[in-house]
């Protein structure tokens, strides 16, 4: 068999080593055109988060750090609490604290008061003390208000006053209890829910319209001295 000539091959190589950038590019300019679903996904999700990575162990640690705090805080949850949740026709006040690994719990991240409907519920926002993205019914409570998702409303602190209540209409099953009317918070990269589960810290309660929701950073067992007999199961009320 005949050898290959060692100039030719040299000559093959340089070739290919300076054409290279210029297929990667060819490549690219191929498979850039065909849709990414990652990355596509990636530049839907909202930007306007807290920066975190969804990490499920992070996730994790999250909802565990917020129940740790709240048992500090309040002491227990009593096993059968259902956090003020019950069927209705009246009018109810939906208080919610996000997750957080050191939360305030002030329960006026969103504020809100609920009436059920044939065809869902009407909703009339109170306030927002949140500075992520935060929906009722999928519709976002900053936008209803017509602010930036960093801006605070109606919570007496370093943030937008007295505007007025923002009421609006969703739709859905929800069995006249509005602990099925869904709240999601936007936070280390994905969507929670804020759930009211029996026996556990709460990231939502129901309350009547009379009880008034806390300014910023003011804990609610400060403002409602029957706060923590309510969480163990002790007092029907705050």
């Amino acid at each position: 068999m005949r050898k290959p000539n060692l100039l030719i091959v040299s000559c093959i190589l340089l070739l290919a080593q300076a054409s290279l950038t210029s297929c990667q590019d060819f490549i690219d300019s191929i498979f850039g055109s065909i849709d990414n679903p990652v990355q596509n996904n990636q530049e839907n999700t909202i930007s306007n988060n807290d920066g975190g990575d969804n990490d499920p162990t992070q996730v994790l640690n999250l909802q565990e750090d917020y129940q740790a705090a709240f048992v500090r805080a309040f002491g227990v949850p009593g096993v059968n609490h259902q956090w003020g949740f019950a069927s209705t026709k009246e009018k109810t006040r939906i208080m919610v604290e996000e997750l957080s690994t050191e939360p305030d719990f002030d329960f006026n991240d969103v504020v809100f008061d609920v009436i059920m409907t044939s065809t869902g519920a009407d909703v009339t926002l109170q306030a927002v003390d949140s500075t992520l993205p935060i929906t009722i019914g999928g519709q976002e409570v900053h936008e209803k208000f017509g602010v930036s998702t960093t801006t605070m409303v109606n919570t007496n602190g370093s943030n937008i006053g007295n505007l007025s209540p923002v009421t609006f209409s969703i739709t859905g099953v929800f069995y006249d209890n509005p602990i099925n009317i869904e709240v999601k918070v936007y936070e280390i990269g994905q969507w929670y829910d804020m759930v009211a589960v029996e026996g556990k810290a709460p990231n939502k309660i129901a309350v009547s319209t009379t009880n008034d929701w806390c300014a910023e950073k003011e804990n609610i067992a400060n403002k409602y001295s029957q706060f923590i007999h309510w969480v163990s199961g002790s007092s029907n009320d705050f």
